[in-house]
């Protein structure tokens, strides 16, 4: 997984060129304790203001989210999104989360630029890397 992530960045760095704009693309995720999970998570966000992105991605559970999320700026290059996303269900059972279709949760994820276009997402346990055009 590690020489995956180590290829996207490179392609995703040499790709990004633009000052950082109002798109973000999904791409690819690690996750850092559970296995077997989906790391190809492609999708597609709009900022539609500075504080507020609405979007959507195949998650690690490979159902699709669709979600809406408040950006708060706590650094120049870093941010923290809270918000609603689809595609996840709160087992009580389990005492987890898991992926369905149907369902609603609130989340939060802290997002780091690593260049002006590029960001890696820490989303649950997972870290994820973006673009943005």
């Amino acid at each position: 997984m590690k020489t995956i992530l180590a290829i996207a960045l490179s392609a995703t760095l040499g790709l990004a060129q633009a000052d950082q704009g109002d798109w973000t693309v999904h791409t690819v995720s690690t996750h850092l304790i559970t296995e077997d999970m989906n790391n190809f998570n492609p999708g597609l966000a709009y900022d539609i203001t500075d504080n507020y992105r609405v979007g959507g991605l195949y998650n690690s559970f490979e159902k699709p989210s669709l979600y809406v999320a408040r950006i708060f700026d706590v650094h120049s290059r870093v941010r923290v999104g809270a918000g609603i996303i689809s595609g996840y269900k709160w087992d009580s059972d389990q005492n987890d989360v898991v992926g369905k279709t149907a369902s609603v949760l609130p989340f939060l994820a802290v997002e780091v630029d690593v260049t002006d276009n590029v960001s890696v997402i820490w989303f649950g346990e997972a870290l994820n890397l973006e673009v943005k055009f």
